[in-house]
């Protein structure tokens, strides 16, 4: 039998954690080629604790990191100790409800999908949200619009996972730029019932950041047009100022040219912080640190 491997990331989620692993073993009828691999993500609360205490009566078993390395290195550390033929990647807050598992099973197996992802079926959508995805897909050309972490993946995508280099590791723009053949299903995303979200605004805005720089180059080559039609501009501003010199006052094209110097200075300061943010991803890359680094396990390699 192909076994499958659920993978839950979770970052001081105590009230959750049972709750998941008791609806997952309903919804898989507790099946032994379903294993749960829970992943610490460096909780503060008695996340740790639960999970040692459901790993040892039931099929669980779980990481703890040393720290808060956030979702992403921890579905990777995850995927890394994979050995089964499917993962399934979902939430520790039950927003991802395991009704849906067997759905993405069947449907993985009916064309022989590499990913089936969970497309979320929203009534109303942020602006913000709608303008980021666009934003993002005009950047890198990679659709993220709905797509959720909760997914199926097969053999081939895990060992794909599992080679990656990269530090700055987000699991949706990996799957979605590796082109491998895949489908979705629809889901509702459940509100959460116990503890508080981990997102806020200024997470979206880093979270935004840091995905569009390591995923593309556009960026750089906006600046280099925008200096391109800066030099045109200033290049006609140039002529304009000789014929004022020459036969009129040059009183008359202050306001413009000051104003001209101020959207200049602008564009220059937000030329170096783009700049900038790359070098910031070439660096992070130089260093080789680890993604993540475990502290405790429940079980041996």
């Amino acid at each position: 039998m192909e076994t499958i491997q659920i993978i839950i990331p979770v970052f001081n989620e105590e009230e959750n954690i049972e709750n998941i692993v008791n609806e997952i073993n309903i919804y898989t009828k507790s099946n032994d080629n379903f294993k749960i691999l829970i992943i610490d993500d460096g909780s503060r609360d008695k996340s740790w604790e639960i999970i040692k205490t459901l790993s040892e009566k039931d099929n669980v078993n779980g990481i703890r990191f040393t720290r808060n390395f956030g979702k992403d290195a921890a579905i990777l550390a995850g995927l890394i100790q994979c050995k089964s033929d499917y993962a399934i990647i979902m939430d520790g807050d039950l927003q991802h409800s395991p009704i849906y598992i067997e759905e993405l099973i069947k449907k993985i197996k009916s064309k022989n999908y590499d990913i089936v992802s969970g497309i979320k079926l929203e009534k109303t959508k942020k602006i913000f949200h709608k303008l980021f995805y666009k934003l993002f897909f005009f950047l890198t050309n990679i659709n993220l619009e709905a797509k959720s972490d909760f997914k199926i993946i097969n053999k081939r995508v895990i060992n794909y996972l599992q080679n990656i280099k990269e530090k700055n590791f987000f699991l949706r723009g990996m799957v979605e730029w590796s082109g491998f053949k895949q489908s979705h299903i629809d889901i509702e995303i459940n509100n959460r019932k116990f503890g508080k979200t981990k997102y806020n605004f200024l997470s979206l805005i880093n979270f935004g950041f840091n995905i569009i720089f390591s995923y593309s180059t556009k960026p750089i080559r906006v600046i280099t047009i925008f200096g391109i039609i800066f030099l045109f501009l200033s290049s006609l501003l140039f002529f304009r100022v000789i014929y004022l010199k020459l036969f009129d006052s040059l009183s008359d094209g202050y306001t413009t040219l000051i104003s001209f110097l101020l959207i200049l200075l602008s564009f220059i300061i937000l030329s170096l912080g783009i700049i900038g943010e790359y070098i910031a991803k070439i660096y992070t890359e130089a260093k080789e640190r680890p993604l993540y680094i475990i502290q405790d396990k429940t079980f041996d390699e």
